[in-house]
């Protein structure tokens, strides 16, 4: 199934949907007209019949073959049920003699229900069957009375239709499984082989237990998709089409009454909340309640409720099949034979004697080892074997990094979409993200070593190459595509910033990033997403630096002496403006051409890195409470010198992750600790100043922060230029010749 993103207005008289392609990116508008209406709806509808048999040519009103537990049985009984018609009941279930035979091959050319047979004229294919009712029976109109409207429905109804397959799939192997080897029988295979062998097929492989995983995972994602769009158009409207219920209601309320009570009971629903609310409406909808919830033909609630609890227990539910878990309980049953045994068999007296312990001290080892062996394997059951689930279905553009080195150009090429699985995942269409200076390094593999090992500890392919392609990227500006059921701070649809942490994953060069709440905030309104995206990172970092390493803040900053070099990048610029707006002191440095762009940005004094040395220029001043070095080692013992006794120096540029790449963990962890801690702690002894490391420190509170000054007019964004992303490798180019002016930003769609 197509990825379909719909747009829904809603009028008085309905709604209209718009699509868009699995991109997000506008496709052609189109209202989904159903070829078989007529002009005007005073022409009865018509729809392509079967011939039946004798039989059910002598058969007079309506009579509905159908099955009690079936969802496609269920649609037509509630729209039978709502319009109050009399109607005959013919149970034919799958199992039974009368479907395999030919007799009901006549009714059904695929041998399923259900069937509908109206005065001797038999309809199948049950959307079909209740848009035939409406029209058939307009007493009780299920539709409303406008072009607009029917074509809305007849979206919704056609939507549905996509779903039945992924359906089928998640029917016979979470609810049916291994039952379904007595259900597919010889006699039935036969008869679906020479009458439908699309079905024959499925079924074949549903008795051989032959399941394909990326089948599964792919019926999985399009539910998801389906159900992202319910959610997107009832956060916004009480009913699918109008302001009463309608066919749609009722043709999508049997898929949800699925998911949320019946055989998929344990499908991650938490994220569709606008969903389960307008489903409890439904719930108090009569004829619902008659023809799907109180319709006998399934096994008991109760009986439900246990078997998806030792599934869900057992890791073998659709969530623990999303996390991609394979449970292992060899260990677990292997210890339940072998306690009781011991149990029954150990001779209590001689061990009593040989290790002076009691039986009862012997008994609870033995109880302890078999729960901690069921906890160990519990939780191997549930956990998550992922920090990034990509889609099966779903592609985008990115830009790939596949081999390290300056010269090696990066790539923007289809690659497969993140996907939301865990409860606190956040899916966001990427409209801008920027550049910064530590993407190109990484791209010519600075830091790999370190890199690679935080990818290994987040369960990410890693070392000898495995890690590639990667997708770069820090910090975004976009609009929430979807969201983990645990995620409350940010809902579909929302425009919304984020940065991403020190852990390397997945970046935002991308139509889509995964994203966790706790990176991800609502962005500034009055700043455009271009705009947005040149602050985030940088605004992440600086906070890392200037809060929580120097320890500024709002209350902390007044009257503070706050030194920044290279004040007209992308963290200098954004650091200048914020210590201003908390009431500090700035000196800057930066060439004669950003004189005029640190000034407007509200420093207070300037060197001019071109006609005077930085300690020489500020030798007579006084001594600075903070100094930010952005410029590496070759400016640390110039930075100490300019701090006052007291004071910190935090630097950017830290060479941990270059000297974990010359010497290796072994070595290189220890003298990266070397490194800082001869400059840090002859520093703090003698003249009493501190020497620190300073790294991103990304959070969802800090953005805020930053938001609100924003808001303010306290803090711009400085942009340099725009990039598409296509042209990723020229915009790379820009940032590597370094002397920038702002930020450079990737544009992935249009503003």
């Amino acid at each position: 199934m197509r990825a379909l993103f719909i747009q829904l207005g809603a009028s008085a008289s309905g709604s209209s949907l718009q699509l868009h392609n699995q991109t997000g990116f506008p496709d052609k508008t189109r209202h989904f007209p159903d070829l078989r209406l007529a002009p005007s709806y005073s022409t009865k509808f018509k729809m392509v019949v079967v011939d039946g048999n004798e039989d059910t040519k002598k058969i007079e009103g309506l009579c509905l073959f159908h099955f009690g537990p079936s969802n496609a049985s269920q649609k037509v009984r509630a729209c039978l049920e709502a319009k109050k018609l009399k109607w005959q009941s013919r149970v034919t279930c799958m199992t039974s003699e009368e479907m395999e035979s030919d007799w009901y091959f006549t009714i059904h050319p695929q041998g399923l229900v259900p069937a509908l047979v109206h005065d001797g004229v038999t309809h199948i294919e049950s959307s079909d069957i209740m848009v035939y009712l409406d029209e058939a029976f307009p007493e009780i109109p299920l539709r409303p009375n406008t072009v607009d409207g029917r074509q809305a429905v007849q979206s919704w109804l056609d939507l549905e239709r996509t779903i039945q397959k992924p359906m089928k799939y998640m029917t016979f192997r979470f609810y049916i499984g291994n039952f379904a080897k007595l259900i597919e029988t010889d006699k039935r295979l036969a008869r679906l082989k020479e009458k439908n062998p699309e079905g024959y097929a499925f079924h074949k492989m549903v008795r051989e237990g032959s399941w394909n995983d990326e089948d599964l995972r792919g019926a999985i994602e399009e539910i998801h998709d389906a159900l992202q769009i319910l959610e997107g158009h009832l956060a916004n409207h009480e009913w699918l089409v109008g302001d009463q219920i309608s066919l749609a209601d009722y043709c999508w309320g049997t898929n949800v009454y699925r998911y949320v009570e019946s055989y998929m009971y344990r499908f991650p629903m938490g994220r569709y909340p606008a969903v389960r609310a307008w489903y409890k409406r439904l719930l108090t909808d009569e004829a619902f309640q008659k023809a799907v919830v109180a319709y006998g033909g399934g096994p008991p609630k109760p009986l439900l409720a246990i078997k998806n609890s030792i599934q869900e227990f057992l890791g073998n539910s659709i969530s623990c099949f999303e996390r991609d878990v394979k449970p292992n309980w060899a260990r677990f049953v292997l210890m339940t034979v072998a306690v009781p045994l011991c149990f029954a068999f150990l001779p209590y007296a001689s061990t009593t004697a040989a290790t002076g312990l009691s039986s009862t001290v012997i008994n609870t080892g033995l109880a302890a080892l078999w729960a901690s062996v069921l906890y160990s394997c519990y939780k191997k059951a549930h956990a998550a074997t992922k920090t990034v689930y990509f889609s099966s279905v779903h592609r985008m553009r990115a830009l790939l990094t596949k081999a390290y080195g300056s010269e090696t150009p990066v790539v923007c090429e289809e690659h497969p979409r993140p996907k939301v699985v865990l409860p606190d995942d956040i899916l966001v269409r990427v409209h801008a993200a920027s550049i910064n200076p530590i993407d190109v390094k990484i791209r010519e593999g600075y830091g790999k070593r370190g890199l690679n090992f935080m990818r290994g500890k987040s369960q990410m392919p890693a070392g000898d190459g495995k890690e590639l392609p990667l997708i770069q990227g820090r910090d975004c500006s976009g609009v929430v595509e979807a969201v983990g059921e645990a995620v409350s701070k940010v809902k579909v649809g929302d425009e919304v910033w984020a940065s991403l942490s020190v852990a390397p994953i997945p970046g935002t060069y991308a139509e889509y990033v995964l994203l966790k709440e706790g990176l991800v905030s609502q962005k500034p309104s009055s700043l455009t997403h271009v705009q947005s995206a040149a602050l985030g990172y940088v605004a992440m970092t600086t906070w890392g630096a200037l809060v929580k390493t120097a320890v500024l803040g709002p209350d902390k900053t007044a009257g503070k002496r706050v030194l920044i070099l290279a004040g007209t990048g992308g963290i200098g610029s954004f650091a200048i403006q914020l210590v201003k707006a908390w009431g500090g002191h700035v000196t800057t440095s930066c060439s004669t051409s950003g004189i005029e762009m640190v000034e407007k940005l509200g420093a207070d004094e300037v060197v001019d890195y071109r006609k005077t040395d930085l300690e020489s220029a500020l030798k007579d001043k006084p001594r600075f409470d903070v100094v930010l070095d952005t410029l590496g080692p070759a400016y640390y013992q110039t930075c100490l010198n300019l701090t006052k006794r007291g004071g910190c120096v935090v630097t950017l540029d830290s060479p941990a992750l270059k000297t974990l790449d010359q010497y290796g963990f072994l070595l290189g962890l220890p003298k990266a600790l070397y490194d800082l801690f001869r400059i840090s702690i002859p520093q703090k002894l003698f003249y009493g100043r501190s020497f620190k490391y300073g790294f991103v420190a990304a959070s969802a509170d800090a953005l805020d922060v930053v938001a609100s000054l924003v808001e303010q007019k306290k803090i711009q964004p400085i942009v340099e230029k725009v990039y598409s992303l296509e042209d990723g490798n020229e915009a790379l180019g820009h940032v590597q010749k370094g002397h920038a002016r702002g930020k450079t930003v990737l544009l992935m769609k249009p503003e």
